[in-house]
């Protein structure tokens, strides 16, 4: 699997859920095999399987169109 640096746990904060909502929603990206937990240094970092950065982009293409 390919899989794409994401940044570490301070992504979670960034989501509009609570602290239970957001580890329930990384649970089943990482049971899915969607995200992996990476230890570097001191730092846990979150990697991204392509499939969720293509998929993601896309989306985003679509709502710039959208926004005009």
């Amino acid at each position: 699997m390919l899989y794409r640096r994401i940044g570490g746990w301070g992504i979670l904060e960034d989501w509009d859920r609570d602290k239970e909502e957001q580890q329930a929603a990384l649970d089943v990206l990482k049971d899915r095999y969607l995200v992996e937990e990476v230890e570097e240094g001191n730092k846990i970092l979150l990697r991204q399987h392509n499939l969720i950065r293509s998929i993601s982009l896309e989306h985003l293409k679509k709502l710039d169109e959208i926004d005009g």
